[in-house]
C-alpha cells in the first residue's frame, strides 16, 4: 500500500515538474514576442548575413504607392525563415490583391493560394524557394501583413 502511494506521489511530482517547465517555456516565448521591438528586429537582421540578404530581397518586392511600414517581425521554423512586414495602405483588399497579382506576375511569381472569406483574406505567391503572402490583418499598427518566407529545406 505504501509503495502504491509513493509511486502515485512520484508521478504527481513529475507531472507538476513538466507543467512548470512547459509554463516557463511558454512564458519565455511570450516575453520574446512582446519585447521584440523594431530596433531589436533590425539588430538581429543586421547581425546575420543570411537575414540581411533575405530582408533585402523581400524589401525590394513591389509595394503600393501609399505603403507605410509599421513593424517588422521575425519568425520561422526548422524549414523556413520568415520576415513579416506589417504595413498600412489606404487600398481595399480587392485593389491590393489586383496590384500584387499584376506586379508579381510581371516578375515571374506564381500565385499559389487565395482565400477570401469574411474573417480571412490573403493571397500567396511563390518563386524559387521564396513564398510571399499578403493578408488583411486589421492590426492597430497596420492593416495588412506581407509575410516573406524562404524555404531552407
Amino acid at each position: 500500500m505504501f509503495a502504491y502511494n509513493s509511486d502515485k506521489i512520484a508521478k504527481r511530482r513529475w507531472l507538476l515538474a513538466i507543467c512548470v517547465l512547459g509554463g516557463i517555456i511558454i512564458l519565455t516565448g511570450l516575453i520574446q514576442m512582446v519585447c521584440s521591438t523594431r530596433k531589436n528586429v533590425e539588430e538581429i537582421i543586421n547581425g546575420s548575413e543570411a537575414l540581411r540578404t533575405h530582408d533585402r530581397i523581400c524589401s525590394e518586392l513591389p509595394k503600393p504607392p501609399d505603403f507605410k511600414l509599421k513593424q517588422k517581425q521575425l519568425g520561422g521554423n526548422s524549414y523556413t525563415t520568415a520576415i513579416s512586414y506589417i504595413f498600412w495602405t489606404g487600398q481595399s483588399f480587392d485593389d491590393l490583391k489586383a496590384f500584387y497579382q499584376r506586379q508579381f506576375a510581371s516578375y515571374g511569381w506564381e500565385m499559389i493560394n487565395m482565400v477570401e472569406q469574411e474573417d480571412v483574406r490573403f493571397i500567396s505567391f511563390r518563386k524559387e524557394n521564396f513564398r510571399v503572402s499578403i493578408s488583411y490583418q486589421g492590426y492597430k499598427t497596420g492593416n495588412y501583413a506581407m509575410d516573406c518566407s524562404k524555404l531552407s529545406r
